[in-house]
């Protein structure tokens, strides 16, 4: 494209220079060529044929050098054919009143003819550079459409297609202060197109077929759009995080009113029970109420743990030290960690190869998981924590059979402070799964939630086998 860009018109209107220069030596070699010719012939021709003889060379020559040349060939043939060829020969007189009409006609026909051409040609040069600056507005547009709807982009197409480099200047205050685009020296050289009252497009001047003012305009616009448009998606952006902050801060609130108030009554409640003087409690009262007590100590222990898990996984400060990890050494380890923990039915083979994984964070993962397949499972159903080898991929399974979710809740599953129906005992702060997740994610693992056959739902870890991947010297398993 940047040889069809779009130029300045030229002072006659469309013709450049070199084209007038042209035509006035054309001028001066056909002129005195055709009147050689004509003398030769000037028995065998009379002046009218004489005259359109010289018509026709004027044509020619206002289509090749435009006004000026045209001009200068019509008067000189009019002097050409009163010297050489109206009787009297080689004379300014004309005799015959005729042949002064003819004359004066034909001054009047060449320079009309050299009008028309004139105009001709100004319309043609203003058609060729619309159609140059449509092309390229009109690839402006498709890059804009393609994406590149950024101001740095739409400068880079400024650059590009018109060689010539652009900056984006607004006004902040009474200083004018780059925004996008090449620094650009306030010169001579220079030339600035205001958009807007706070905005111009200050541009370098390439030392030929500078683009014109439409093409800066059109350019300056969509600078100007592509500015409006990323500050836009930056407060966009910035709304986002905040209502996000916002939703997880009063879920957050809301959850924790409920799940540290409760244990913490409980706590209460019990303690001071048992500093009562005036109760004389027996041995199984006093156990019951300790019981209480530590019940309501082990759940504040395991929220806060939720919760600084769930720092460690946002920050990214979470550095699992990944090696290979029997299931059967874990297993255990996750039913003496959770409640009820002994309604958990293992199903893990002591023959299974070793998986790739931190061992306590795959132990907090595992807990989580079980801890959420307990609250939802049934009595009589208990659930289970099964494993079996797919390819080079180890699935760990904590299967439960309890309502399930839907697909529309399964695709929020693992975000902070979801909470999905009604629990048989507590509703945690819904952070089990999404702290379960993130541990799983940190050991380079996927944790999927598919849906229990005769109902329920599978907890899914895959997890690569020691055998089938190498533990880098960093800790973790290459992808």
């Amino acid at each position: 494209m940047s040889g069809s860009r779009p130029s300045e018109p030229t002072p006659d209107g469309g013709i450049g220079v070199v084209r007038q220069f042209a035509g006035l030596a054309a001028t001066a070699v056909v002129l005195p060529s055709l009147t050689a010719v004509l003398a030769a012939a000037r028995a065998h021709l009379s002046l009218a044929d004489d005259v359109l003889a010289y018509l026709v060379a004027v044509i020619c020559l206002a289509v090749l050098g435009g006004l000026w040349a045209a001009t200068i060939a019509a008067v000189a043939s009019s002097l050409l054919l009163n010297w050489y060829f109206a009787p009297p020969l080689h004379t300014w007189t004309v005799r015959s009143t005729h042949d002064v009409v003819a004359l004066a006609l034909f001054l009047c026909a060449g320079l009309i003819v050299a009008a028309v051409v004139h105009r001709a040609a100004r319309r043609a040069g203003l058609a060729q550079r619309s159609r140059a600056e449509t092309r390229l507005l009109l690839e402006l547009a498709r890059t804009v459409l393609a994406g590149g709807d950024d101001v740095s982009a739409v400068l880079g197409h400024f650059r590009t297609t018109t060689s010539e480099h652009a900056e984006l200047l607004e006004r902040v205050g009474n200083q004018w202060v780059r925004v996008a685009g090449d620094p650009i020296p306030a010169d001579g050289r220079a030339r600035e197109t205001a958009i807007r009252h706070d905005l111009r497009l200050r541009s370098t001047r390439a030392a030929a077929h500078p683009p014109t003012a439409s093409v800066l305009e059109g350019y300056g616009a969509q600078a100007a759009a592509a500015l409006d448009r990323d500050r836009l998606r930056i407060k966009v952006a910035q709304a986002a995080s905040l209502a996000e902050s916002d939703r997880i801060r009063a879920a957050l609130l809301a959850a924790l009113s409920h799940d540290l108030r409760t244990p913490l009554a409980s706590i209460k409640a019990s303690v001071s029970t048992l500093r009562q003087t005036d109760i004389q409690l027996s041995n199984e009262d006093r156990a019951d109420l300790l019981a209480t007590v530590e019940e309501g100590a082990d759940r504040l222990d395991r929220l806060i743990s939720n919760l600084l898990d769930m720092t460690r996984v946002n920050t990214g400060t979470l550095r699992p030290s990944l090696r290979p990890v029997s299931l059967d050494e874990v297993a255990p380890l996750v039913v003496r960690d959770v409640d009820d923990g002994d309604r958990l039915r293992l199903e893990i083979d002591e023959k299974l190869p070793l998986v790739v994984a931190d061992a306590a964070l795959l132990e907090r993962a595992l807990a989580n998981l079980v801890t959420n397949a307990l609250r939802y499972s049934p009595r009589g159903w208990p659930p289970a924590l099964r494993a079996h080898v797919a390819g080079d991929v180890m699935h760990v399974d904590v299967i439960d059979h309890g309502p399930g979710v839907s697909d529309d809740d399964r695709a929020r599953l693992f975000q902070p402070f979801q909470q999905f129906g009604a629990t048989r005992k507590g509703s945690g702060v819904g952070l089990g799964l999404a702290v379960a997740k993130g541990f799983v994610d940190a050991m380079g693992g996927h944790l999927l939630a598919v849906p229990t056959l005769g109902g329920g739902l599978t907890m899914r870890v895959e997890l690569p086998i020691a055998g089938a991947t190498t533990v880098t010297a960093a800790g973790k398993a290459p992808a």
